[in-house]
């Protein structure tokens, strides 16, 4: 009876630890969209609707190919050189980034503003 008791005990520990684990594995975001606001990416921001400012400082040279992750065809360049804008600001349009390429020093801040109505992002290829 006694080892019974201990089976069962054991058995309803198991289920609980099992469903924990079942739960805390599980996410309750079910979007298909990449993490947004950083991870691994230079730029990845979040979804921008109409009237969102995204802005990201270039620390280091380079050139930083982009797109929207809504519109594959919208894609643009910021080249990270000596010589290059103190800043830039970018305007978002729909499906159209108004400026195709920007040229910045390190340690310059762009800014993005998303003008149009549709949602868009600023995503590193």
């Amino acid at each position: 009876m006694v080892q019974s008791a201990r089976f069962r005990r054991l058995l309803v520990a198991t289920a609980v630890f099992a469903m924990l684990l079942v739960s805390a594995c599980s996410s309750k975001d079910k979007s298909t969209s990449p993490p947004t606001g950083g991870g691994a990416l230079e730029l990845n921001s979040p979804d921008l609707g109409h009237g969102a400012v995204y802005q990201h400082t270039f620390m280091n040279a380079g050139t930083f190919n982009y797109h929207c992750r809504f519109h594959g065809s919208m894609t643009a360049t910021v080249v990270v050189l000596a010589g290059g804008a103190a800043s830039a600001s970018i305007g978002i349009a729909d499906n159209v980034f108004g400026t195709p390429s920007v040229t910045v020093v390190p340690g310059a801040q762009v800014t993005w503003t998303n003008n149009g109505s549709n949602t868009h992002s600023v995503t590193s290829d």
